[in-house]
């Protein structure tokens, strides 16, 4: 007759307030619904698999639960008063080893539990390699799959949701925290990503709306993988600096035994490495090693200099400094750092200019090269622009390049005002001629058509909440009534009209389109925007306002509209803007003299 005392190796009917659950169980989360679904099977057909416990080591008269935690719920919910277990004397690593196989085989089980699983045994003393061999996978999966434990909350979070596979979180556990960001948002964009955007983003929602990315999808993890081989693979082949020098970076270490380089930890990166290359995954690092590189260039660069100045010493010059970077015009008196175009590679003896330069600034920080930096050279040619020497003020001819392609933007935006008034006008006065079937065909093609302009449709039919704006637009061409359809369908067709950089071809077709509808007077429409945009006040520099304003400031990792330096209630100056900040100062500086 069984009894509610349990007895090492012994299949008995246990008393349900008997059993614990194992503290050390991986499995944190239970799905409620499928719970209830076996609860229902347990109602019908009882428990079939006993669980599997032992002698609780806090208290001998319980048990706790090795394996089957989730039919002693699913028992408890369908108010079963005892449930078959087989109880053994098991050592906690031979308990957590059973747990940790048993989980692995299923396929529900959250990665990051199967994570925890794993550190779990490696704090009990087993090796990685053990690991590998009692749960049947290779040490290159083991070793990154307790990197999952390194994501941080947005890539938790989008594998939770299942916006990104086991996969894609794999591959980005293995980065640094400020790239797994980037690297998530490159999922969601399919490669494009912003580096200002990702500064201070911890949480998913600040990179995508979660229900677009549901209804939009992300780039395969063979894409993803050869996103992370081009944007963030560092090769160590050609670095200046030796890998063994502990000094460089103390704080770091040498690279050679770097747990964050590929040929020191192939296990882990291996995978992810051009063509076996050595390889480091540390950007962050990386870059602070080239810094400290050039530095101690540049002060031993300073010492030979003062030992030049000794009497009986021959003289030298200090190192030129070169930036990878394009100059467009010729260097300034003062310049200490020339761009690429004020010097050009040389051969030694090629012209009497010839010297060495060190790069301090691009992809080669560190190399020291051969150059010629004398711009009147009849040999190497330099190909620059005079810079204006009678005002030392005024912008290089680049910067006003720049600036007013700036200022042509802000206008072109200020101009699409009146014509998204009219578009506005028309898209409230359209009826629903055709029929429903046909009208949601034609809008939903009009509509992929436009991809990516779902805010700007939305803003036409009147609706400023653009959370969500994909799901959104489809849900009004799903399911709004024949005139919403059409309406969808019209403003689909004019946001072509009003995003345009063309004015004047884009304002007749509207005007014809608002006579079309009924509108008597179009040009009224369009005159009476256009008067009072005029009339807003706006950057002295580039004419942007606040409806229509620059859009390239941050604030963290957020994208903000340009404001008023100093927080200032209306626009009496420059904006912020880095060029109009710039022409603004310049103006200022010139008037003074």
């Amino acid at each position: 007759m069984a009894t509610d005392t349990a007895h090492p190796g012994d299949l008995r009917s246990v008393s349900i307030d008997l059993l614990v659950p194992n503290v050390n169980n991986p499995r944190k989360e239970f799905d409620k619904a499928s719970l209830r679904e076996l609860a229902d099977t347990i109602e019908l057909h009882g428990i079939i698999e006993p669980i599997v416990g032992r002698p609780d080591p806090l208290d001998k008269k319980k048990i706790e639960i090795v394996l089957g935690e989730r039919r002693w719920r699913a028992a408890k919910l369908a108010k079963r008063e005892k449930v078959p277990v087989v109880v053994s004397e098991l050592t906690d690593v031979e308990a957590l080893e059973l747990m940790i196989i048993e989980n692995d085989q299923r396929k529900d089980l959250r990665p990051i539990e199967r994570a925890r699983g794993y550190k779990a045994l490696i704090d009990q003393g087993v090796t990685k390699e053990e690991i590998a061999k009692k749960v049947g996978k290779s040490l290159r999966t083991i070793l990154a799959t307790l990197q999952l434990l390194t994501v941080i909350p947005a890539v938790a979070r989008a594998l939770d949701l299942g916006l990104i596979s086991p996969g894609h979180a794999l591959l980005i556990a293995r980065l640094q925290p400020d790239y797994q960001i980037a690297a998530l948002d490159a999922c969601f964009h399919y490669g494009s990503f912003d580096r200002k955007k990702h500064n201070a983003a911890d949480k998913l929602e600040d990179l995508v709306d979660v229900e677009d990315a549901e209804a939009s999808g992300v780039m395969g993890e063979k894409s993803l993988r050869e996103w992370i081989q081009e944007n963030i693979n560092l090769r160590l082949k050609d670095v200046p600096w030796d890998l063994d020098d502990a000094k460089l970076l103390p704080s770091a270490g040498p690279c050679s035994t770097c747990p964050k380089r590929s040929k020191s930890n192939p296990g882990l990166f291996g995978d992810l490495a051009i063509d076996d290359e050595d390889t480091c995954f540390d950007p962050e690092c990386y870059r602070e090693k080239k810094a400290a590189f050039v530095e101690i260039q540049l002060a031993t660069d300073r010492v030979l200099v003062k030992q030049s100045e000794t009497p009986g010493a021959d003289p030298k010059e200090p190192i030129r400094q070169l930036s990878e970077k394009t100059g467009h015009v010729t260097p300034a008196p003062d310049q200490k750092i020339l761009r690429s175009g004020q010097w050009l590679p040389a051969k030694r003896g090629s012209c009497k200019s010839v010297e060495f330069g060190l790069i301090v600034d691009g992809d080669s920080v560190g190399e020291r090269k051969l150059v010629c930096c004398d711009q009147s050279c009849k040999v190497h040619k330099h190909k620059l622009q005079a810079r204006a020497k009678s005002d030392p003020d005024t912008p290089d001819v680049f910067q006003v390049e720049r600036l007013n392609r700036h200022k042509g933007n802000i206008q072109a935006d200020r101009k699409r005002l009146g014509r998204r008034a009219l578009a506005i006008e028309i898209v409230d006065r359209v009826g629903a001629p055709l029929p429903i079937g046909m009208l949601r065909i034609v809008a939903g093609a009009a509509r992929q058509a436009r991809r990516g302009d779902d805010e700007q449709i939305l803003y036409l039919l009147g609706i400023k909440d653009y959370k969500s704006s994909t799901s959104k637009v489809n849900d009004l061409i799903e399911g709004g009534s024949p005139c919403v359809v059409t309406k969808v369908l019209v403003a689909c067709l004019l946001a072509k009209n009003v995003d345009s950089y063309e004015d004047k071809k884009e304002r007749e077709e509207m005007t014809e389109a608002g006579k079309a509808v009924g509108i008597k007077n179009p040009h009224g429409i369009l005159s009476r925007e256009d008067d009072r945009v005029h009339k807003l006040p706006s950057c002295v520099i580039c004419g942007c306002t606040k409806e229509t304003p620059c859009n390239d400031q941050w604030e963290g990792n957020k994208r903000v509209p340009c404001k008023l330096k100093n927080g200032a209630p209306a626009y009496d100056h420059a904006c912020s803007t880095s060029l109009c900040q710039a022409e603004f100062k310049r103006r200022e500086a010139k008037a003074k003299k």
